[in-house]
C-alpha cells in the first residue's frame, strides 16, 4: 500500500507541474469521460492500465482500503451506477449524490450547472474550495514562480463548473462535509481526525475544508475543540448522539494559527509543537501567551542555523510574551518547559514564570523585551539553560524569590544587568557568557532589593557563581527612560536612568 501511495504522490506532483504555466481553462466537470479526458488527464488513474503513468490503480485501491469497501454496495458514492465500473465519473454527482467534490469539499449552497448535459442539473453539489486552496498554497512554496495549478482550471465565475464569483468564504474544518454521517461510512465521524482526514497520517492531507493545509487535532487550531458526532442506524431511521472529543495530548501549530488556542486545547501534561514562522496572538489579553496548566511543554521547531525560527511578537497592547502562572490566586503550577522560542519586542517581559515548580527554560532567545528577558520569580526546582537574552532595559535574566534553580550556559548581554539574583535560595550559575552590559552579574541582598526576604530567614542565600565568563561589562547605561531598578526596589530617587 505504501508503494501505491508514493506513486500517487509522485504522479500528483508531476500533474501539478505540468499544469503550471498553461493558459487558464475551464475545469473538467468529470473525473473521466470514458475516453481518458477529465481530471484523470493530470491526476493518476484509478485502474490498472499499462499505458497509464500509474499502472497500479493507486487511487482506486486507496479508496477501497480507506473506506473498507469489499463489495459493490458502496460504489455509488463515486459512480452513477451503484455497482460501479461505469464511465463517465462525474466530479459533482454520483448515484448517492457525492462525486469527487462530495468527499473532497463542502456544500456551499451551489448547484450542478445547467446546460452541460450533466445528471442532476440544478441539484445541490459540493465544491472542494479548501482542497484547492491547500494545494495552491503548497505549490506556491515548491514552485514560487509558477501560477497556482488549481486556479488554472477552477476559478470564480467559471460558466462550466458553476463556480460562483466571488468564491464563497471557506468553512472551518469543524463543519462536517456532506458525506459524514452516511450509514455506509460509519468510520467517518470526525473531520479533524488525522486517521480519517489523510491517507498516510503524515503531511499529505486530502480533506481540507478551510484550505489551511492541516486536517487534524495536532496541526489545526480550528479542530482542537471540535466535538465529533457518532451516528448509529436503526433500520431506515438515523439517530445522532454527541460525545466529547478527547483532549489532545499533542498539538502542532503552524504560521497563521494561534499558539494560545493550542495551549488552551491541549490537556495538562501535553505538548504544543510550534512550526517556524512569526506569530502574533490577536487577542486583548496582556500576555501574548499564558500557560496555567500543569506539565505543558512548548517546543518550537526552530533551526537557527538554517534561518528558521519561531518568533513571537506583540500585538495590540500586549506587554508580556510568555507568562506561566496559575489561574487561581494561591495555586501553583507543577511542570513546564519552553524550548526554541524567540520572543521579541515586548514592552515588559519576554518569559516570566510565577508560582511554577519543576520548570525548564532552554535554548530560547529573548530580544528587546524592555523590562526583563527571562524572569523566573516565586518559582522552584528549575533549569534555565543555553538561552540567549539581550536588549532589555533591566535584566537580561533575573532569578527572583525562587529556590533550587540552575542557570547554565546562557549568553546574556546588552542590558543594564546581564544576570541578576535577588531573595532566592540554592541558586547555581555556571558556564554563562555575560558580556557588554552595564553590570555583568548583580547579586542583591533583600535590603537592597526592595522586597522582603524568604521566610524563615535561613532559606535565603546559598548561591554558587562559578566558571562564568564575565567580560566587557561596565558600560555606561545610555538607556533613556529605563524602567528604574532603584524605583522598583523602593528607592526614593528615580530622576535619571540607573548607571549601576
Amino acid at each position: 500500500m505504501q508503494g501505491t501511495r508514493l506513486t500517487f504522490l509522485r504522479t500528483l506532483l508531476v500533474g501539478l507541474v505540468l499544469m503550471a504555466g498553461v493558459a487558464r481553462v475551464h475545469a473538467y466537470p468529470m473525473y473521466d469521460d470514458g475516453a481518458g479526458n477529465g481530471c484523470v488527464s493530470c491526476h493518476p488513474a484509478f485502474f490498472d492500465d499499462p499505458n497509464s503513468p500509474t499502472p497500479f490503480g493507486s487511487l482506486h485501491v486507496a479508496h477501497l482500503t480507506k473506506f473498507g469497501i469489499t463489495s459493490t454496495l458502496k460504489c455509488g458514492q463515486c459512480h452513477m451506477n451503484p455497482s460501479g465500473g461505469d464511465t463517465p465519473v462525474y466530479t459533482y454527482r454520483s448515484a448517492e449524490g457525492f462525486g469527487c467534490a462530495g468527499c473532497h469539499g463542502q456544500n456551499y449552497g451551489e448547484t450542478v450547472p445547467t446546460g452541460l448535459g450533466l445528471p442532476g442539473e440544478g441539484a445541490p453539489k459540493a465544491s472542494a474550495y479548501g482542497l484547492r486552496k491547500a494545494l495552491d498554497d503548497l505549490f506556491a512554496v515548491t514552485h514560487p514562480a509558477d501560477p497556482a495549478p488549481c486556479g488554472q482550471c477552477h476559478f470564480a465565475g467559471s460558466p462550466v463548473t458553476g463556480d460562483p464569483s466571488p468564491a464563497p468564504a471557506l468553512f472551518p474544518e469543524t463543519h462536517l462535509p456532506p458525506y459524514y454521517g452516511h450509514p455506509e461510512l460509519n468510520n467517518l465521524s470526525d473531520p479533524c481526525s488525522s486517521s480519517q482526514e489523510n491517507w498516510d497520517n503524515s503531511t499529505t492531507y486530502h480533506l481540507d475544508n478551510d484550505g489551511n493545509g492541516a486536517a487534524n487535532y495536532e496541526a489545526d487550531s480550528a479542530c482542537q475543540a471540535f466535538v465529533p458526532p457518532t451516528t448509529t442506524t436503526v433500520i431506515s431511521t438515523s439517530t445522532t448522539t454527541t460525545t466529547l472529543a478527547p483532549t489532545a495530548r499533542r498539538i502542532t501549530v503552524y504560521p497563521g494559527q494561534s499558539i494560545q488556542d493550542a495551549v488552551d486545547a491541549v490537556m495538562p501534561g501535553g505538548t504544543v509543537y510550534i512550526m517556524p514562522g512569526t506569530y502574533q496572538e490577536q487577542h486583548l489579553n496582556t500576555n501574548a501567551v499564558t500557560v496555567s496548566k500543569d506539565g505543558i511543554r512548548l517546543i518550537a521547531r526552530s533551526k537557527p542555523k538554517q534561518g528558521l525560527k519561531v518568533i513571537l511578537k506583540p500585538w495590540g497592547a500586549q506587554t508580556n510574551g510568555l507568562v506561566v502562572q496559575p489561574a487561581v490566586v494561591g495555586g501553583r503550577i507543577n511542570g513546564f518547559q519552553v524550548k526554541g522560542l524567540t520572543i521579541d519586542g515586548f514592552p515588559n517581559n519576554g518569559i516570566l514564570t510565577r508560582f511554577v515548580d519543576n520548570f525548564k527554560i532552554e535554548r530560547n532567545e529573548t530580544s528587546n523585551n524592555l523590562e526583563n528577558g527571562i524572569w523566573p520569580t516565586l518559582s522552584a526546582n528549575g533549569l534555565v539553560k543555553r538561552n540567549v537574552s539581550y536588549g532589555s532595559d533591566d535584566a537580561a535574566l533575573w532569578v527572583e524569590a525562587s529556590e533550587n534553580v540552575r542557570v547554565i550556559k546562557n549568553e546574556l548581554y546588552d542590558s543594564p544587568t546581564g544576570l541578576e539574583m535577588t531573595v532566592s535560595s540554592n541558586i547555581v550559575a555556571k558556564h554563562n557568557d555575560v558580556h557588554d552590559n552595564v553590570v555583568g552579574i548583580g547579586l542583591y541582598h533583600a535590603l537592597g532589593a526592595g522586597i522582603p526576604p524568604l521566610q524563615p530567614l535561613d532559606r535565603n542565600g546559598d548561591w554558587e557563581i562559578s566558571q562564568n565568563d564575565v567580560h566587557d561589562n561596565n558600560k555606561v547605561n545610555n538607556v533613556t527612560g529605563a524602567w528604574c531598578r532603584r524605583c522598583r526596589r523602593g528607592s526614593a530617587s528615580c530622576s535619571s536612568p540607573s548607571t549601576g
